[in-house]
């Protein structure tokens, strides 16, 4: 897939046939590839640190969750594993999803969260 921010939203069907979107058509087109090999699928919407003039920042974000072993995993199809940077706020499977209310959550925390680093440590 090739990342294009204006992509409009869409459902995986036709996701797969442009392969271009943003985290949301991403984690989309990931959750469906997960249900089509039989595994339960949704996606979380959340906030996600990143750096923006080497200041800490919350970006909203979209990644998938696969239940898998009793216990629902985090695949981020656009950033690789999630962690400790993404902070849940909301599921979704979007069945029947015509809207983009599921991300409504996210106006209740909008501007009431900040991020700061006390400690970084290497990792793997």
């Amino acid at each position: 897939m090739r990342v294009d921010n204006t992509a409009p939203f869409a459902p995986a069907s036709q996701v797969a046939r442009s392969l271009r979107g943003d985290c949301r058509l991403y984690a989309l087109l990931t959750a469906a590839l997960c249900r089509a090999e039989g595994l339960p699928a949704r996606t979380a919407v959340g906030l996600v640190y990143v750096e923006k003039d080497r200041r800490p920042f919350l970006g909203i974000h979209m990644w998938t969750e696969v239940w898998v072993g009793g216990r629902w995993l985090g695949l981020d199809a656009v950033w690789g594993r999630v962690g400790a940077t993404h902070l849940k706020v909301a599921d979704h499977s979007w069945h029947q999803t015509q809207s983009l209310t599921p991300f409504l959550p996210l106006s209740r925390i909008l501007g009431k969260v900040a991020v700061e680093v006390v400690r970084v440590e290497a990792g793997d």
